[in-house]
């Protein structure tokens, strides 16, 4: 069975669970030995760059998180085994149509009810159909102190993949917080989140994906998919990710 197929029979095989918002958290993901390579090839933190200092968050995003974005000229830096392993991500899989009309068909009621209900400046943004997407792929390095409050992400998303990249289970409480507002009328703001403690007034968080070897959680973004990181990564433990996630084209 190859990689693709694989994963696309993780997510035909597992339910969408609906609270707090629709979403799937599926535990051995990739087949057992891709995930050991992918561990083997992770960059060192040198590659890194703070995810404040990009310009792609907003100002008050914690410090603590590093990135490095996986695109072509990213690739050209990798060597042998390592090129190998992420070009098998970016070329292999996860930008084929399969794998891409697998996750829709899963939250198709979701999906559909969000489109539907699009703000006058989403419609100005996207339109009302016939819509493009594209996708964006990164590693993501988390140190000490990192911690981030609810949020519901900017409404430009689309489809978020957040793909757990631990070597063992010692840090498995560190994982993404699902919230659910005390207030159903509650505003957000698109452009921050909510600090720890508006997090902690205004929220109660129903479940946490724990962050498990070889996880991932997947979820459509939508006006209630609040979620984020309420664990403190106590010690230099990394915290390892990818993020795979899909955007709305902007009309032109």
């Amino acid at each position: 069975m190859s990689i693709l197929e694989h994963i696309t029979n993780s997510i035909k095989q597992t339910k969408v669970d609906p609270e707090p918002f629709p979403h799937m958290y599926i535990r051995n993901f990739f087949e057992e030995n891709f995930y050991t390579k992918l561990l083997n090839s992770l960059p060192e933190k040198e590659k890194f760059v703070p995810i404040n200092k990009t310009g792609s968050v907003s100002d008050d995003y914690p410090e603590e998180r590093f990135i490095l974005n996986i695109n072509p000229e990213i690739l050209k830096s990798f060597e042998g085994k390592d090129q190998e392993v992420f070009s098998d991500i970016v070329n292999g899989f996860f930008f084929k149509m399969i794998f891409f009309n697998s996750v829709l068909l899963k939250f198709k009621s979701t999906i559909d009810d969000r489109i539907k209900n699009f703000s006058e400046e989403e419609i100005k943004l996207f339109g009302k159909n016939n819509f493009n997407f594209e996708g964006r792929i990164a590693l993501v390095k988390d140190y000490t102190k990192y911690q981030l409050g609810a949020h519901t992400d900017s409404p430009n998303k689309f489809l978020t993949f957040l793909f757990y990249l631990p070597r063992d289970e010692t840090i498995r409480e560190i994982g993404t917080s699902l919230y659910k507002p005390l207030n159903k009328d509650i505003t957000t703001s698109f452009s921050s989140h909510y600090t720890m403690e508006e997090t902690n007034n205004n929220f109660v968080e129903t479940k946490k994906a724990e962050f498990l070897p070889n996880s991932v959680l997947i979820f459509p973004r939508t006006n209630y998919s609040y979620h984020g990181v309420s664990s403190i990564n106590i010690g230099s433990q990394e915290r390892n990710l990818l993020l795979l996630n899909y955007y709305f084209k902007k009309n032109k």
